[in-house]
């Protein structure tokens, strides 16, 4: 909390609408009133219509339209303490900056419990500020954007060389995790078709229809009391042209999936699990029609199985993966660092191994893998990442998060912030729409994951 006394007043002033939206909702979570502005010249005018406790400037454009607002704030007498959101701290801009006091700063991409924890003290005017802020903070020169562009597309995710390089034990990932069931061979030839344009209607058919198992769960979903059709659909192709594709392609991915969410655990809880990943599949889907990139679908399926890592690390390191948890709400981690710390590597890594290992297109395993880091995705597949990462977070601010009392893992990169611009209107007007589609399909896929 920002403190016990009067409730405080933010002002928010950032050029980017999702990082206004994920800063307010953040810090109207600890128990403040917030104010934003999408500006400099904005910012500056609310402060003069009205008094603050704290302003947190976040401007992409450059770390020099930040410093130009403080300096500006300071001009005119007013002692209001401030936080700098930068890209691109150095040391001669925290001297700069050490003359603009009150004033603290953190790196992007920003770690909220790093934000979290300068909040109480700026508000006091703490004079320790600055100084945690430099502990917080990595220096580092300013990047060139080509060299880091390179440097993303030169390595991609590669499951065993990173394997190497974190010095992770290969037969001990294997010993863990290879009793898992391989991801259904008709799975990965339904994920092919989809990525065909000239896959039709028969071909889908007759993949579902060639896997026993699946194909009678797709035809107890699609007769059950949710569709309620006046006649019971007796055939695959029949199920096909009556829902069409697209939903018979969702169902049988879900109904494939469900099966690994079933069941209790002590550790977390699956069902809300499921459905945090039937969320971030529906918002994935919804953020790559926004970008027009044309990947809706691979979109979805990214998102469906985004969080698989988790899965894996519940049913095959619980007792591992419940410390990692407990760091993470005991001490204000989030979720990633806990498990780097408990276990050596985190979830969304170990979902791109596997995404391997079960040979599914590299699509699925780059936006896996790198679902909180979609820049660092291979060129070729990055917007269905960034989609992922965008519609993972908008499902964490609605509610939809996929663990319990757990901070959520997810933040919006810069790179994906930049891409997709959602602003606190459009974000009012998807959740609803995400959260009702992804109900559906939840009820529509009940008799798989309870069978």
């Amino acid at each position: 909390m920002l403190g016990k006394s009067a409730r405080k007043t933010v002002l928010i002033v950032s050029d980017v609408p999702y990082s206004r939206l994920l800063l307010k909702q953040t810090i109207t979570k600890q128990g403040s009133d917030v104010v934003t502005a999408n500006s400099t010249a904005e910012g500056l005018k609310k402060l003069e219509e009205q008094s603050f406790d704290l302003v947190v400037v976040d401007l992409s454009g450059s770390d020099a339209a930040g410093e130009h607002m403080l300096l500006q704030i300071r001009v005119t007498g007013a002692s209001l303490p401030a936080l700098l959101l930068s890209s691109s701290l150095d040391r001669d801009m925290v001297r700069r900056m050490s003359n603009l006091r009150p004033v603290g700063f953190l790196t992007k991409p920003l770690h909220m419990e790093s934000l979290l924890e300068l909040l109480p003290l700026a508000v006091k005017d703490d004079p320790s500020l600055l100084r945690r802020s430099t502990e917080l903070s990595k220096f580092r020169p300013t990047a060139d954007p080509t060299e880091v562009r390179q440097t993303t597309e030169k390595k991609p995710f590669n499951a065993d060389e990173l394997l190497q390089e974190s010095k992770i034990d290969e037969h001990r990932l294997q010993r863990m995790f290879g009793s898992l069931p391989l991801m259904p061979h008709v799975v990965a030839r339904i994920i092919q078709l989809s990525q065909d344009d000239a896959g039709t209607v028969k071909e889908l058919a007759d993949v579902i229809s060639s896997d026993p198992r699946l194909c009678s769960q797709l035809l107890r979903i699609v007769n059950s009391a949710y569709f309620g059709f006046a006649r019971r659909i007796a055939t695959v192709p029949e199920a096909t042209v009556i829902l069409g594709t697209q939903a018979i392609r969702n169902l049988t991915l879900g109904a494939a999936v469900a099966g690994f969410f079933g069941g209790r655990s002590k550790v977390l809880n699956r069902q809300l699990l499921w459905r945090h990943s039937l969320a971030v599949g529906t918002a994935s889907r919804k953020m790559a029609e926004k970008a027009g990139s044309g990947n809706a679908e691979e979109a979805f399926t990214a998102g469906l199985l985004h969080d698989f890592g988790r899965v894996a690390l519940e049913r095959h390191m619980s007792e591992h993966y419940a410390t990692a948890l407990e760091l993470c709400r005991s001490s204000g981690r989030s979720l990633l660092q806990a498990e780097q710390e408990a276990l050596g590597f985190n979830h969304a890594w170990l979902s791109g191994w596997l995404a391997e290992k079960w040979n599914l297109p590299p699509v699925l395993s780059q936006a896996m893998a790198w679902h909180h880091q979609p820049e660092s995705a291979l060129e070729t597949y990055r917007m269905v990442a960034v989609a992922v990462n965008v519609g993972d977070v908008l499902c964490h601010l609605g509610g939809l998060g996929g663990v319990e009392e757990v901070p959520p893992t997810t933040e919006p990169s810069v790179y994906a912030m930049g891409i997709m611009a959602v602003d606190q209107q459009e974000a009012d007007q998807l959740l609803p729409d995400i959260i009702a589609e992804t109900e559906t399909l939840e009820r529509q896929l009940s008799a798989a994951i309870q069978g």
